[in-house]
């Protein structure tokens, strides 16, 4: 066998030893490792912090979920909803829009090209007995056609604050939350209930807004409002070392104590 064929099996093979090493190494030892080590050093972070009741799990402690209730504190808005979604006539998934959410809207693809995009929709509304109550066309099929579920997501509009369905949907939270907080003056709303975050996800929000929503809690729970008070106190986050960020309040977390507080679970 000459030499040059010889230098080429040999070099071939350190090649393949080298590469079975470091695919053993990076994509099975080291990420076993971090796992084993993530899960003895901290295991409520490696399961996803997922919080349980009586048994049952009710979702996780940094992940926000959509809350209607007048006895309950109220999210961010939120882009995909949450990632709730339903199903149209023909059993295809959609995101259920922040409006749908409010108002049990469902999501109804009409006609759809040859590439699946949405040509044609609109949102209906029935009551129990099967009778249509609501029916609207849908204009905008650009925003319609990007409802379709695509599985667990996240994310925000990106509107420009030029762009006229950021005000339009501002306005609306504006009108939605003053009809359920009489009490509140239009200026006094905190921010960040009317500004969904970057992942559309976020559970928490600040102490501000959880205290605008004390009064309709109180009247709608039947608690006091300082017990209500004392529920959002129990469940602030503090700045990271005194100075780093802001105070949070996590809704989840609250909302769990007082849905307690009413014997609810």
């Amino acid at each position: 066998m000459k030499e040059s064929v010889k230098n080429f099996l040999h070099g071939t093979r350190q090649a393949v030893i080298v590469t079975v090493v470091l695919m053993l190494i990076c994509g099975l030892l080291f990420p076993c490792l971090l796992t084993g080590l993530s899960a003895l050093i901290f295991p409520d972070q490696a399961g996803g912090n997922l919080i349980t009741v009586n048994g049952q799990t009710v979702g996780a402690k940094y992940v926000g979920q959509k809350f209607t209730e007048d006895y309950y504190m109220w999210s961010r808005p939120s882009q995909y909803g949450y990632n709730v979604y339903v199903e149209d006539k023909d059993g295809v998934q959609h995101y259920v829009t922040k409006d749908e959410a409010d108002q049990q809207i469902l999501f109804i693809v009409d006609e759809e090209d040859a590439d699946g995009n949405v040509t044609k929709a609109h949102y209906d509304t029935f009551d129990e007995d099967g009778n249509q109550v609501f029916y609207k066309n849908i204009e905008n099929l650009d925003e319609a056609a990007d409802t379709r579920f695509a599985g667990l997501s996240s994310g925000s509009a990106n509107y420009a604050p030029s762009n006229p369905a950021l005000s339009e949907r501002v306005e609306a939270d504006i009108q939605a939350f003053l009809e359920k907080n009489p009490d509140v003056k239009r200026e006094d709303i905190p921010t960040d209930l009317l500004t969904a975050s970057g992942s559309g996800l976020d559970p928490h929000i600040s102490p501000e807004s959880a205290e605008v929503q004390i009064p309709r809690i109180a009247e709608a729970s039947g608690l006091s409002e300082d017990t209500v008070r004392d529920i959002v106190k129990n469940n602030t986050d503090g700045k990271i070392l005194g100075i780093f960020g802001e105070e949070t309040v996590n809704v989840l977390m609250v909302n769990i104590e007082i849905a307690q507080k009413m014997g609810l679970i």
